[in-house]
């Protein structure tokens, strides 16, 4: 009998240490989730050539970009120093300035798209 109830305290010790290690678990999922919503703020990380012969990263070299979509399909982008106002299609995929519009991909808090025929942005979620 003494032999059965240490292993049921033991059990039971095990489940709820098991429960408040979960509960307490890293809020990783939070901000994926987070990234994971189109609307927020950007920095521009990269610019490639279209046909993919060259990247730079703009960290390095002090150039800097900035998108900003905000929930109700609008947004700006600031590349370059041309600061230009947008909207967007979450469902369609596209971004639209007045003079253009381009397709982009989103996954994991990162946008690529191009706005004009030379060079494809790629925009990394900061918030």
């Amino acid at each position: 009998m003494k032999r059965m109830l240490s292993r049921l305290l033991k059990l039971t010790f095990i489940f709820v240490l098991s429960f408040v290690l979960i509960a307490c678990g890293n809020k990783e999922p939070e901000q994926e989730a987070a990234s994971a919503t189109l609307p927020g703020e950007y920095k521009l990380t990269s610019v490639r050539y279209n046909d993919e012969s060259g990247e730079e990263a703009f960290d390095e070299t002090g150039i800097s970009g900035k998108l900003v979509l905000k929930e109700d399909g609008t947004g700006s982008i600031d590349v370059f120093g041309t600061n230009l106002d947008i909207t967007y299609d979450a469902e369609a995929k596209v971004i639209s300035t007045d003079q253009a519009d381009a397709e982009f991909t989103f996954e994991k808090g990162v946008i690529e798209f191009t706005l004009d025929e030379n060079f494809i942005y790629v925009f990394t979620k900061t918030q």
